[in-house]
C-alpha cells in the first residue's frame, strides 16, 4: 500500500511539473511574438525610407517632379465696347420698365478710352466735354459721373480726377487715383483731320467759312497753316469757322445743351444744339456747318 502512494505522488510531481514547464514555454513565445509585431512598423518605416533614398549609382540622377499650383488673384477680364453697350441698353430698358433713372451711358466706358476735349464753368460749377474714342460720340460730364471702370471725382482747369477701380478674380477690389490731362491743340493734327474729313465730304481744305453772331459770311483761303492761324483769330473773337475740331468749337461757343447723334452714308454726324446761339453740324468731327441765331 506503501508503495502505491509513493508511486502517485511521483506521477502527480511529474505531472506538476511538465505543466510548469509548458506554461513558462508558452508565456515565452508569447513574448517574443508581441516584440516582434510592434518592431515591424519601425522596420517597415526604415525600410521605406532606405529604399526612397536608394539610389543606382550607375543611372542619372532625375529630381522629383513638383506640379506647381497657381492660386495667385488675377484682375477680372474687361468686356468689350460693345458687350458694354448692350449691357447699358439692357440696364436702360430696365430702368424705364420700372420708372427709375435710367443709367448713363458713361458707364459703358472705360476711363482708358476718354478723351478730354475741352473744359469750362457753367451754373452748376465746372463741367467737361469728352469724347469716346471707340465709338466717336460726345459727352458733357460732371463731378461723380460713372463710368465703367471708374468714377468722375473732380474737374480742375487743365485735367480730370478719376477714382479708378480694378476687380481681381478673389473679389477684392482695389482703387486708385487717375488723371486725364486736357487734349491740347495741335495745328497739325487739326488739319490733316480737316484735309481727311473735307476729302471725305467734298469740301475744300482751303475753303472757310467765318461768320460772327449774326454777321455776314466771309471766305478764307490758303494752306494749312493760315487756315489754322484764321480758326484761332475766330476762337478768340468767339466765333465759328468750317473746318473746326470739337475742341477749337468748345473754347468758342463752349459746352452744347443737348447733342443729337446721327449716322450717314458719308460718316457718322453730330447736332449740338445751344439753346442762347445755335446749332452746330458735325461730320466725322469736323465743323461742317452752323447756324447762329
Amino acid at each position: 500500500m506503501m508503495h502505491y502512494v509513493q508511486i502517485f505522488k511521483q506521477a502527480s510531481l511529474t505531472i506538476f511539473s511538465c505543466a510548469l514547464l509548458v506554461a513558462c514555454c508558452a508565456q515565452q513565445s508569447l513574448a517574443q511574438t508581441q516584440t516582434t509585431n510592434a518592431d515591424a512598423p519601425v522596420a517597415q518605416q526604415q525600410s521605406a525610407r532606405s529604399g526612397a533614398n536608394d539610389h543606382d549609382p550607375f543611372r542619372r540622377y532625375r529630381p522629383t517632379a513638383h506640379t506647381k499650383r497657381s492660386n495667385a488673384s488675377q484682375p477680372l477680364p474687361v468686356p468689350s465696347i460693345q458687350e458694354r453697350i448692350e449691357r447699358y441698353k439692357a440696364q436702360k430698358l430696365a430702368a424705364m420698365n420700372a420708372q427709375l433713372q435710367a443709367p448713363k451711358p458713361t458707364t459703358a466706358l472705360l476711363l482708358s478710352e476718354v478723351q478730354v476735349n475741352g473744359i469750362f464753368r457753367t451754373p452748376r460749377g465746372y463741367a467737361a466735354m469728352v469724347e469716346a474714342t471707340p465709338i466717336h460720340l460726345s459727352y458733357v460730364i460732371y463731378p461723380g459721373e460713372t463710368f465703367f471702370d471708374g468714377q468722375l471725382v473732380a474737374i480742375e482747369e487743365d485735367r480730370l480726377v478719376f477714382r479708378h477701380e480694378t476687380r481681381w478674380t478673389d473679389g477684392r477690389r482695389e482703387r486708385n487715383v487717375v488723371t486725364v490731362p486736357l487734349r491740347q491743340a495741335n495745328a497739325v493734327t487739326d488739319s490733316m483731320t480737316a484735309v481727311r474729313s473735307s476729302d471725305n465730304s467734298g469740301v475744300g481744305a482751303s475753303e472757310a467759312l467765318a461768320v460772327g453772331a449774326g454777321s455776314s459770311n466771309e471766305h478764307a483761303t490758303g494752306n494749312s497753316s493760315q487756315d489754322q492761324q484764321a480758326i484761332e483769330a475766330a476762337v478768340r473773337q468767339n466765333k465759328l469757322l468750317v473746318g473746326m475740331t470739337k475742341q477749337q468749337a468748345i473754347r468758342s461757343w463752349g459746352a452744347p445743351d443737348d447733342i443729337v447723334y446721327a449716322t450717314t452714308e458719308h460718316g457718322r454726324r453730330e447736332q449740338w444744339v445751344f439753346k442762347n446761339k445755335g446749332n452746330i453740324v458735325f461730320n466725322n468731327g469736323i465743323l461742317e456747318s452752323f447756324q447762329a441765331q
